[in-house]
C-alpha cells in the first residue's frame, strides 16, 4: 500500500472530449476484462482471452501485450 493511497477516485473525461473532442475506446467493463486477462497470464494461468481480443479490436496490434505480462514481473 503506497503511504499516500486515495480511497477515491473519480474521472472527469468532458474536458477531454470537449478540448481534443476525444471519446473513449475501452470502457470500465472492457478495462476490467483486459486487467484479469493480464493478471491471470501473469500468474501463468489461462485466461479466456477476451481482454487481448479487445485490445486487438480496439487497438490493432500495436499493444505488446507478451512483453507487458513480462515487464509486470510475469514468467
Amino acid at each position: 500500500m503506497r503511504p499516500t493511497e486515495v480511497d477515491y477516485l473519480l474521472a472527469d473525461p468532458s474536458k477531454a472530449r470537449q478540448t481534443l473532442e476525444w471519446e473513449p475506446r475501452i470502457f470500465f467493463k472492457d478495462l476490467v476484462r483486459i486487467m484479469v486477462d493480464a493478471d491471470m497470464e501473469l500468474l501463468g494461468l489461462q485466461s479466456k482471452g477476451e481482454g487481448r481480443r479487445l485490445l486487438e479490436k480496439h487497438h490493432g496490434k500495436w499493444h505488446q501485450w507478451d512483453s507487458q505480462v513480462v515487464s509486470m514481473g510475469g514468467p
